[in-house]
Parts: C-alpha cells; sequence; structure tokens
C-alpha cells in the first residue's frame, strides 16, 4: 500500500478559518490555530488588514445582541479578546454596562431622574444610609403622632 503525501497551505486554512468566524465564541475557537499553526497564525494577525476591524464589529455585534442573561458573561469574552488581540473594547464595554444599567432600572423599578449622578456600580455611603434610615424613623414618627391627634 502506498501512502500520499499532502502538503498543507498553513496560510490559507487560517485565512479560510478566520473567514468562518462569526462570533466571539468562534473567535475564540478560531484562537486554537495559535498551537498548531503559531508562525502562520500571528503572521495573520499581524498582517491582515480585516483582522483588527472584523474583531472590533464582532465585539459590538455581540454586545448589542447578545440576551439579558448574557451580558456579564459576553462582557468577560470581550475584554479577554481585547486584551489577547490589543484591540480597544470600550464602545463595547459601553453598550453591555448601559444595557446591565438599564435592566437594574427595570428590574428594580428605578425612575429614570433618581439621583442623576448614579452610575454602574456605585454604592451608598454608610453616613448616607444612616441618614435615610433616619429619615425613615422620623416619618414614622410624624405619622405616628398624627394618628394619634
Amino acid at each position: 500500500m502506498g501512502y500520499t503525501s499532502y502538503t498543507l497551505n498553513k496560510k490559507e486554512i487560517i485565512r479560510q478559518s478566520f473567514s468562518c468566524v462569526l462570533g466571539l465564541q468562534q473567535l475564540i475557537d478560531f484562537a486554537s490555530l495559535e498551537s498548531v499553526f503559531p508562525e502562520e497564525y500571528y503572521d495573520f494577525i499581524k498582517n491582515s488588514n480585516e483582522f483588527n476591524e472584523t474583531v472590533y464589529e464582532l465585539m459590538i455585534e455581540e454586545a448589542e445582541s447578545v440576551d439579558e442573561e448574557g451580558l456579564e458573561s459576553v462582557l468577560e469574552d470581550i475584554e479577554s479578546v481585547s486584551e489577547r488581540y490589543c484591540i480597544d473594547c470600550g464602545s463595547a464595554r459601553d453598550i453591555i454596562e448601559q444595557r446591565i444599567q438599564r435592566r437594574l432600572e427595570r428590574e428594580y423599578d428605578i425612575p429614570d431622574n433618581w439621583d442623576e449622578g448614579y452610575q454602574l456600580g456605585t454604592t451608598v455611603k454608610s453616613t448616607d444610609e444612616d441618614e435615610i434610615i433616619g429619615n425613615m424613623f422620623d416619618s414614622l414618627r410624624a405619622e405616628n403622632r398624627n394618628e394619634e391627634t
């Protein structure tokens, strides 16, 4: 029995594999080619005009289209891809953070004009909490006095 020898066009394999990437998970899977064809992989990433633009667009598309339950997970993926390929993810991060903010506002029924300075991730200081609790008790005392009269 004879053996047939094949020559692989490694650059073409990398190029074709990347052309099939339609989402972040596929991009993460694409990165596995680094261990198989490291030189061709780096050459493609470094010299491909479309690579950075496509990755940036994928991050934006994922940020806009992910369902609300997956926002945090996709944010982690976007930041990982951004770090791996040195591509700015600020716009995609902003989109996801705004979507998380809107979800939180809906979940907790926060009115639009509630604390104009509120930003995602801020916390109430303990002195503010003390003041809020004090005001609650003051209003209860006032109600109790009104009911007694």
